[in-house]
């Protein structure tokens, strides 16, 4: 999704082999010239809808000129089918597909 003049930013899942550990992240690619100052955070949810840990905020950095920047949320070990939901600059960007249980 575009958050700016050419920042595109997703969320998505990390899950472990055995499926019993994982954690949400948000990417941020910059395709500007200069620096581009950001904040993010993640939040993981059940189908259901109930949230299964408090949202995980990374501090304002800066994403360099043409480069990537991810935010990682916090490992957790909840095995079951888990999504995640994240922001960029307090903008909600695209969940991630459901991971499988």
């Amino acid at each position: 999704m575009t958050v700016s003049t050419s920042v595109l930013a997703q969320t998505c899942m990390v899950v472990s082999p055995s499926r019993a550990s994982m954690q949400g992240a948000v990417i941020v690619r910059n395709n500007r010239s200069g620096i581009f100052t950001t904040n993010a955070s993640v939040a993981l949810f059940r189908p259901s809808g109930h949230q299964v840990m408090d949202t995980w905020k990374c501090r304002e950095s800066g994403v360099g000129a043409n480069s990537w920047s991810v935010c990682f949320g916090q490992t957790i070990t909840y095995p079951g089918s888990t999504r995640a939901e994240g922001t960029v600059d307090h903008r909600e960007i695209p969940g991630s597909p459901m991971s499988g249980s």
